[in-house]
Order: C-alpha cells, then sequence, then structure tokens
C-alpha cells in the first residue's frame, strides 16, 4: 500500500496541509478530507488541535452545498473522528443535520444506511434534524432497503433500532422492504450480524428472517 510508504514528516507535512487550506475547501474537499482521515489512523494522528478546528469550521461552511455522498462520507468520518467531532460548532451540526434532510430523498443505499449509522454515533448531529428531516431519512430508506446488501441493511437496522426519532416515521412500506431485504440477505450474514439483526429486528417489531430463528 502507498500509505505504507509514507514518512511520519510525510504525515505530518499532509495534516499541516488539511489545517492551512481548510478554509478555502469546497464542499467536496472537506468531505473527502473528512473521509480520507476517517481511515488513515496514522495521518488523523497527525492532525493539530488547529487543524481540526479548521476542518470542523469547514464542515458547517460547507454543509449547506454538499451533494448526498458529501453528506453521507462526513457524517461516517466524523463519527470515527472523536477529536474532529468535538470541534464543530452547534451551528456546524445543524447545518450537517439540515443537509441530512435536504439530501435525504437523493441518497443511494449505502449514503441511507451510513447517515443512520453515523446519527447513533453523533448525538449533537441527531439533536439537530428536525421532524421533516428524519422523515426525510426514514422515507430513504425505505426508498432504498430493496437496493441494500448485507451490511446495508443490518446497518440500517442497527440505527434505526437506536434512532427512535427515525423508526416511528417508518411507514408501513418501509417496515416490509426492510423485512425483505433483511430476509433475502440473511444467509449471507456472519454470527455477529445475525445476533445484531435479530435484536434490533425485535426492537423494531420487525419480522425476524426465517433462517435467524
Amino acid at each position: 500500500m502507498a500509505a505504507a510508504k509514507v514518512s511520519p514528516s510525510g504525515w505530518a507535512a499532509l495534516a499541516e496541509a488539511v489545517r492551512r487550506t481548510a478554509r478555502e475547501m469546497d464542499p467536496q474537499g472537506v468531505a473527502n478530507t473528512a473521509n480520507a482521515l476517517g481511515k488513515l489512523e496514522v495521518a488523523a494522528a497527525a492532525v493539530s488541535p488547529s487543524g481540526w478546528a479548521a476542518l470542523a469550521e469547514a464542515v458547517g461552511r460547507t454543509a449547506s452545498g454538499m451533494k448526498p455522498q458529501e453528506v453521507a462520507n462526513t457524517a461516517n468520518a466524523l463519527g470515527k473522528l472523536e477529536v474532529a467531532a468535538a470541534a464543530v460548532s452547534p451551528s456546524g451540526w445543524a447545518a450537517l443535520a439540515d443537509a441530512a434532510g435536504r439530501t435525504a430523498h437523493e441518497m443511494n443505499p449505502q449514503e441511507s444506511s451510513n447517515m443512520l449509522s453515523a446519527l447513533t454515533k453523533l448525538a449533537a448531529a441527531a439533536a439537530e434534524v428536525s421532524p421533516s428531516g428524519w422523515a426525510a431519512l426514514a422515507k430513504a430508506a425505505e426508498r432504498t432497503a430493496p437496493g441494500m446488501n448485507e451490511q446495508e441493511v443490518v446497518q440500517a437496522l442497527i440505527a434505526l433500532s437506536k434512532l427512535h426519532a427515525a423508526s416511528v416515521e417508518l411507514s408501513h412500506t418501509a417496515r416490509e422492504r426492510l423485512e425483505a431485504t433483511a430476509e433475502r440477505e440473511a444467509p449471507n450474514m456472519n454470527s455477529v450480524s445475525r445476533r445484531a439483526t435479530m435484536r434490533a429486528c425485535e426492537k423494531l417489531k420487525l419480522k425476524v428472517p426465517s433462517a435467524l430463528r
């Protein structure tokens, strides 16, 4: 892997570039940077407190212009980067939460699942989601459920079982589609996913897949 060949000084230089350029990043740049740092622990470890503050400010500044993938990737990354999440302001969380509701109708299965999962880890963001935002995210789960793979449906079910504000917005159709996808994907689940799916279905009062009974 190329990352394995980067020296400590190289990571430090990259982290400094994040701090220096964050104020000029567009929505895609912010999302890509956050997503990369969420996957590269050694790079994230080199980011200074002022670097995280700059990136957090950029999240709030650009959220209103983010596309579905950018919103989901940013939220997903912040769910992994506690130090970055801690630097996001209340207005930044409000902007990201608004973006989630605004773009939900365009999210694909992975984005819908990742967004719901991220909100279980980002209490400050979840607290800013409006009733209409939760309705939009629930509708996105309904629309995308048939296309979810094993990992995505398990993640979505776990998240919905933890996000009451979202789960109460699930329509009968949404519940049927989630049940059907879980039924289809259950044979592909490992033991951990099977147990998690059973617990989530029971909490959501959904039919437990026949392969898991």
